[in-house]
């Protein structure tokens, strides 16, 4: 738990995006991992709480993922060891390209 805190605190000082509710929110699916409902719980409380201190009130439609997160039933999708390390920075890049020449 202290780790976990640590991290916290070593994002949000760092200035990386959701800092210390990426963690919580990691965090709380982790304790809340047989307890679908307290987890469910959780998250909505941790998003309202997030989303209203830092006044981004967009964050509140995370709260929609839950339903995709629980839907899921013994899905085992068997993807090439390497795929992640292909497909972070391609989409980052993607991300990236249309901010460039879209927005």
């Amino acid at each position: 738990m202290f780790s976990a805190l640590l991290l916290a605190a070593s994002f949000k000082l760092a200035f990386l995006n959701y800092g210390v509710y990426g963690i919580a929110a990691i965090f709380l699916f982790y304790i809340f991992y047989n307890d679908k409902i307290y987890a469910s719980l959780a998250f909505v409380l941790a998003t309202f709480v997030y989303a209203y201190s830092k006044g981004i009130h967009i964050q509140l439609f995370a709260v929609f993922s839950l339903a995709i997160i629980y839907s899921a039933k013994n899905f085992n999708v068997k993807l090439p060891k390497y795929f992640f390390y292909i497909f972070y920075p391609v989409h980052l890049f993607a991300i990236y390209i249309v901010k460039v020449f879209i927005i």
